[in-house]
This record gives structure tokens, C-alpha cells and sequence, in this order.
């Protein structure tokens, strides 16, 4: 349903002045990577890296693990805050959705997927607007080789 009314005299499903729009149009989808981690000019710095393992929290501030910026630029991504990431594959995918926005400038693995908001989209209302998918998104999860994976991202 792509319109903002329902029918003939029928009210709006949103309030004024807002539009639907599919998770592809909300904003650039990026996906992570890791540096080397026999390379120890890459591991180290001052740029938190987040993994599927370490995003335990909503806001996302900090990580074990951090990544200078070499390290970055040599296997990883970056992204600013507000940019939403969430766990695309993992364990954790068996019993939770993991999401969260970024506060700050992070770095992120090739378990995550980000979605940097398009102007006019909240962050924080795209993480909760997909969050509160969850059960919809677990229903997705596939088994391979062992290691739950979303449907598409094997």
C-alpha cells in the first residue's frame, strides 16, 4: 500500500505530512568487513568494531574491539553516528535481533548490515520501526552449516 489514504473519504494511515516508504528508500545500505587480524597496524586504535558478538546495546558507543584508521580502510567500513546497524548473520540469530543506532563513528564486520538514513528519516524511528519486526525477521533465519544466516545473506 503505497498511498496515504485508504479510499474515498477514508483517513490517512500516517500523520501529515509523512510518507511510506520501503527499507531500500530509507536510506544506503552498506555492508562490513574485517581487517586482517595478523596485521597489528590494524587492530588497536581509537575506532570501536563492531561485530555481531558485541552489539549488545541499542546505542551503540563502544567495542572490546577497535580498529585504527588504516585498519579501516584496509578491510572494514565506516560509518557516522546515526547510522543504524543490525546482525545479518550468527548465533544470535537463533533466539535475537540485534540492532542499534550509532553514536558515534564506528567500524563494523561482515555480520552487520547499516543503513545510513536518508534526510528526513530519524534514525532512531528507522531502528525501532524494523526492530519492532522482529518476529518477522527471526521467521527468516536460516540454518547453515550450523551458524544461523538471514534469508539472502548466506
Amino acid at each position: 500500500m503505497r498511498g496515504e489514504s485508504r479510499g474515498q473519504g477514508a483517513p490517512s494511515l500516517w500523520p501529515s505530512g509523512w510518507r511510506r516508504l520501503t527499507l531500500a528508500e530509507a536510506g544506503k545500505w552498506l555492508s562490513g568487513g574485517t581487517p586482517a587480524t595478523s596485521n597489528k597496524a590494524y587492530w588497536g586504535g581509537d575506532i570501536p568494531w563492531i561485530s555481531g558478538a558485541s552489539m549488545k546495546e541499542f546505542h551503540i558507543r563502544d567495542s572490546d574491539r577497535r580498529v585504527t584508521p588504516l585498519g579501516a580502510k584496509n578491510g572494514s567500513r565506516l560509518v557516522g553516528k546515526g547510522a543504524t546497524l543490525f546482525v545479518v548473520r550468527g548465533m544470535s540469530l537463533k533466539s535475537e535481533f540485534r540492532i542499534g543506532v550509532a553514536e558515534r563513528e564506528i567500524a563494523f564486520g561482515q555480520d552487520c548490515k547499516a543503513v545510513i538514513p536518508v534526510d528526513g528519516i530519524d534514525p532512531y524511528f528507522l531502528a525501532y520501526a524494523i526492530k519492532v519486526r522482529t518476529p518477522e525477521i527471526l521467521r527468516m533465519v536460516e540454518e547453515t552449516k550450523g551458524c544461523p544466516v538471514t534469508a539472502g545473506h548466506g
